[in-house]
């Protein structure tokens, strides 16, 4: 690799930070490349520094261009999906999220550190985009640890940001505090940009999750108002605040409202976020938003319908908006799931039970307009008669009422395999994801369903 094209590059960006962009171009511009690395090395700073000035569809032109030219490299796939991105093409972003991650996985051994880190850094960026907020979580505190080891400040507190901006987002109150209590000493740390923007994000977020919405409020107003804070990272975290803020059931500070007519275009998410809390309009479009969920990332629609959860009075509404996000956030890890569900776990608690209605004439049960039939499902039958009658049953009884025998080994592997059956059909009715639970002594029941045999 060439370090003289390396130590143009750094320059380059040095005089990018200072605001001095056309000398930063000159210089990329009036060196002559001796080989393709040096090529794509150069062609790729031009396309950062593009990117640093918020013109993504010229920086993105110039690195298909250098996709093109010198082949595939991790760093500009993954500069390609960020442009993507920031471009709000999801469908496109999502491909090169694809891409990029192939890429990282096959070449990750041969990277150098630097390179390595800032490519899981936007890994894990990507992944919380795409709903993993638990893997992309572990991947920043990994990062973290590993920037700490090698004393690389600025990086290590651009990927603090990261991982505070998660806990914030999803109350992981138990390393919020002291994270944030790290992170608020940074004082005139020698942190670049990027990490300070980073930074001053997580802080506001974190802020407005530990102490409420005056501190958070006056962040945002002095970011606002700083000049060498481009428009697209001041839209990002003002729309970031406003469904923070709409979550956790604060008011928004009047003397932010101003501050809209800064942002001329607004993507797909922060349309339906300023619909919610500028215009207070809590009117749920379905159609809608069965086209917003092909057109943004996975998290970004989560958050819309829990911001639609959070204000909409209609019971039939919420039921639905909850049905849908538990479907959903269903398709995501475990660990990723409990966050999601820890995030909303005030709006996805029903006022109501979930009331399944077995018509024992019909051999039918059914939620709302939805009808799933039993006439030849009789261990269905049975457990739901069961149910009907209280939220837990004895296994002995169950397999004694199904199949008219003891209760052994091999019966309880059936009843599993009924029960299985039995949620995966509740399921596609209600949406809600392992109704019942088994074991060795009892079947139970989600304490938020009724079983009502008529």
């Amino acid at each position: 690799m060439s370090n003289q094209a390396i130590d143009l590059k750094n320059e380059a960006f040095r005089l990018a930070e200072r605001g001095q962009h056309k000398k930063a171009f000159t210089l990329i511009q009036n060196f002559q490349p001796q080989s393709d690395v040096e090529g794509r090395i150069l062609a790729h700073s031009e396309a950062e520094i593009l990117m640093l000035l918020g013109r993504f569809s010229e920086a993105l032109g110039l690195l298909l261009q250098a996709k093109e030219t010198y082949g595939e490299h991790v760093a500009l796939l993954t500069d390609i999906a960020i442009c993507y991105y920031s471009l709000n093409d999801f469908k496109n972003w999502k491909f090169a999220f694809e891409d990029m991650k192939v890429s990282y996985e096959t070449h990750k051994d041969y990277l150098v550190f630097e390179r390595r880190a800032m490519a899981e850094l936007n890994l894990a960026k990507f992944l919380e985009e795409d709903g993993e907020v638990s893997m992309a979580a572990n991947m920043y505190l990994s990062l973290m640890r590993k920037m700490e080891e090698r004393q690389d400040i600025a990086r290590f507190y651009r990927v603090m940001s990261q991982a505070i901006r998660v806990m914030s987002s999803f109350r992981m109150s138990g390393s919020l505090a002291s994270t944030y209590q790290r992170m608020v000493t940074i004082g005139k740390a020698t942190i670049n940009l990027h990490a300070s923007i980073d930074v001053q994000h997580a802080l506001l977020l974190s802020e407005l999750t530990l102490m409420g919405p005056e501190n958070a409020a006056a962040r945002l107003l002095a970011l606002l108002r700083t000049d060498s804070i481009s428009l697209y990272d001041k839209q990002l975290i003002y729309f970031d605040y406003l469904e923070e803020c709409l979550v956790q059931g604060f008011s928004i500070s009047k003397k932010l409202i101003p501050f809209l007519s800064l942002f001329k275009e607004l993507n797909y998410f922060e349309r339906e976020i300023y619909k919610i809390v500028i215009k207070k309009d809590e009117t749920v479009d379905f159609e809608r938003l069965v086209e917003l969920s092909q057109s943004i990332p996975l998290s970004s629609y989560i958050r819309v319908l829990g911001a639609y959860l959070t204000k909409t009075k209609d019971p039939q509404v919420a039921n639905e908006l909850r049905n849908q996000m538990r479907i959903i956030t269903s398709s995501l890890s475990q660990d990723s799931q409990n966050l999601w569900i820890s995030r909303y776990k005030t709006q996805l608690v029903s006022p109501t039970e979930t009331v399944l209605v077995y018509d024992s004439t019909k051999k039918n049960i059914s939620f709302g307009n939805k009808i799933e039939n039993l006439a030849r499902r009789d261990a269905f039958v049975v457990l739901v008669q069961l149910l009907s009658r209280g939220h837990e049953v004895e296994t002995e009884k169950a397999v004694a009422c199904i199949w008219n025998t003891t209760f052994d080994q091999s019966y309880y592997r059936s009843l599993r395999m009924t029960v299985h059956r039995l949620n995966k059909a509740i399921f596609e009715l209600t949406g809600i994801p392992k109704v019942l639970q088994i074991n060795k002594q009892y079947i139970s029941c989600n304490g938020d369903i009724q079983f009502k045999v008529v």
